[in-house]
């Protein structure tokens, strides 16, 4: 019976895949938003260090910032979620390299190793069925549809 609606139960857990983690990382971003200030950012951005990038550290820990909130907020309604994951992806990598480069270990390196099984397969899966992207894909085809119907010669 479960297996009989797979495409169903494949779009459905892409949606709460989607949803689960888009608050997780919304939850880690809102605070660096609100309550971050340049100090922070450079503090953040200079995890950049382990991926051998050594400027802009201020620069790079705002966006990192506003990429885990906004991030999240779009993953929540699963709008432009492969260029958001492809984002979020770079930035765990980012926090995974960080983690084992300061001496985390795997095990300190277990959260953001996480994250990264999620957003890296978002990337090919997409936003699916139950999402904005996938509304708007469905209002977009039927507009095609009815222009093309309009077009089409009459069968009278």
């Amino acid at each position: 019976m479960l297996l009989a609606n797979y495409d169903k139960h494949k779009e459905l857990g892409t949606m709460l895949l989607r949803i689960l983690f888009g608050l997780l990382i919304l939850s880690h971003g809102y605070p660096k938003i609100v309550h971050g200030n340049m100090e922070y950012w450079i503090k953040l951005g200079s995890a950049m260090q382990f991926v051998g990038v050594t400027f802009g550290f201020g620069f790079w820990g705002f966006l990192a910032s506003v990429t885990e909130f906004f991030g999240g907020l779009l993953l929540i309604v699963g709008l432009l979620v492969r260029p958001t994951s492809i984002l979020l992806t770079i930035n765990m990598i980012v926090a995974v390299a960080l983690k084992l480069g300061s001496g985390g270990g795997l095990s300190g390196a277990e959260a953001p190793f996480v994250y990264l099984a999620v957003f890296l397969p978002l990337i090919f899966l997409g936003s699916g069925a139950y999402s904005l992207d996938g509304y708007l894909a469905s209002v977009r085809n039927n507009n095609e549809k009815r222009f093309d119907a309009h077009l089409s010669p009459n069968k009278t």
